[in-house]
C-alpha cells in the first residue's frame, strides 16, 4: 500500500467482526496490515455485528473495550494508534491521552461534537496548551459570529445553479446545528435554519446571512437570547484513568453525555482558523491528537 501512494497509509477499523473478535484476531489483523505499509491505526474500541444489528445499534450495543486498544499499543510499540468510541468530553479525551501509551496519538470524537459543537471551544487551551483561546469571551453568540465570518469567505453568496447550491448551503450550516443543544431555543434555531434553506431567495444570500438571520429570530425570545449570551465554561480536570483506560475513583468517564445513542451523523466543526471545509469528508469527525515528540495536543478534522 505504501508504495502505491505518496501519502501516509492509515486504517480505521473496529476490534473485530461477528465471532472474529478476540484480542489474538485483532493483533493478527493489525500485524498483517502493518506489513503492507500502514503505520497508523484508528481503532473504534468495539466490535461490529454485521448480522442482527443495524448501523445505529452497532454504535451503542457492542460494549466498548478501550483497554484492548491500550493493549494493542503495548503489543506494537513501533506503530501509532488513535482511539474512537464513547469519548464524549474534553476531560475524557485529555484523560486518555495522559494515561495511554505514548504511541496512542489521537482521540477521535464524532457525534458528541456534532450534537454540541460548543464542546470544542476550549480545546486550544486545554489540549493544545495555548495560554488562551481564539475567542476571548466565549458565548454561543460569539461562536456563531466567528462561524458566520468564516462562511462569508468560504461560501460567499452566489446565484443558485439547479439544486447544487441547496446541498452546499446545507453542508455549510450542518456543523452549527447543535449550537444551542440542551438550551432554550434549540428547536427554534434548527427549524428556522431549515425554513430559510428551503427558500431559494434566502439561499442566494449565502449561508452566513442565513445564520445571522436565524440568530436575529432567536433574539426575539428572552430565554434563547440569554442562552446565546451565556458564558461557556472552561474544561475541567482530565478524567483519572488507569493504564487500561478505565475510570478510577468510581467515575464512569465513558458514559457522561448520552452521545452514543444519537442517530445524527458524525460531524465535528472546528472554530476560527481551524475551520477548513464543511464537505462530508472533512466534517466526519474531530481528532484530538498528542504529538509523538511532545505532550501538546491538537484538534484537526478528517480521518
Amino acid at each position: 500500500m505504501s508504495r502505491a501512494v505518496q501519502i501516509p497509509v492509515t486504517v480505521k477499523t473496529r476490534l473485530g467482526v461477528d465471532e472474529f473478535d478476540s484480542q489474538e484476531f485483532t493483533q493478527t489483523f493489525v500485524g498483517t496490515v502493518a506489513q503492507g505499509g500502514c503505520k497508523h491505526f484508528i481503532m473504534h474500541a468495539r466490535k461490529a455485528w454485521l448480522s442482527g444489528l443495524s448501523p445505529a445499534q452497532n454504535r451503542s450495543i457492542p460494549p466498548l473495550q478501550h483497554g484492548r486498544v491500550a493493549a494493542l499499543c503495548r503489543s506494537f510499540p513501533d506503530l501509532d494508534f488513535s482511539i474512537n468510541g464513547g469519548i464524549c468530553t474534553k476531560e475524557h479525551a485529555s484523560g486518555i491521552l495522559l494515561s495511554a501509551p505514548r504511541n496512542l496519538l489521537g482521540v477521535m470524537v464524532g457525534r458528541a461534537a456534532c450534537s454540541n459543537p460548543c464542546m470544542l471551544w476550549d480545546v486550544d487551551r486545554c489540549l493544545y496548551g495555548d495560554a488562551e483561546n481564539p475567542l476571548v469571551t466565549a458565548t454561543r453568540r460569539s461562536i456563531a459570529d466567528a462561524y458566520a465570518n468564516y462562511l462569508e469567505e468560504a461560501h460567499p453568496p452566489v446565484d443558485e445553479v439547479a439544486t447544487k447550491m441547496c446541498c452546499q448551503t446545507h453542508l455549510a450550516l450542518k456543523p452549527i446545528l447543535g449550537l444551542l443543544s440542551g438550551k432554550p431555543g434549540h428547536r427554534n434555531f434548527r427549524q428556522t435554519m431549515e425554513l430559510l434553506q428551503k427558500d431559494r431567495a434566502s439561499r442566494n444570500l449565502g449561508p452566513a446571512e442565513l445564520l445571522r438571520r436565524t440568530i436575529q429570530v432567536l433574539d426575539q425570545e428572552p430565554k434563547s437570547r440569554a442562552a446565546l449570551d451565556e458564558i461557556l465554561p472552561f474544561a475541567g480536570e482530565p478524567d483519572q484513568l488507569d493504564s487500561d483506560l478505565t475510570a478510577l475513583l468510581g467515575r464512569d468517564a465513558g458514559s457522561r453525555p448520552d452521545c452514543l445513542d444519537s442517530e445524527s451523523p458524525s460531524c465535528a466543526p472546528l472554530l476560527g482558523e481551524q475551520l477548513s471545509s464543511v464537505d462530508d469528508a472533512s466534517c466526519e469527525k474531530a481528532v484530538m491528537r498528542k504529538e509523538e515528540t511532545h505532550d501538546d495536543m491538537c484538534v484537526f478534522a478528517g480521518d
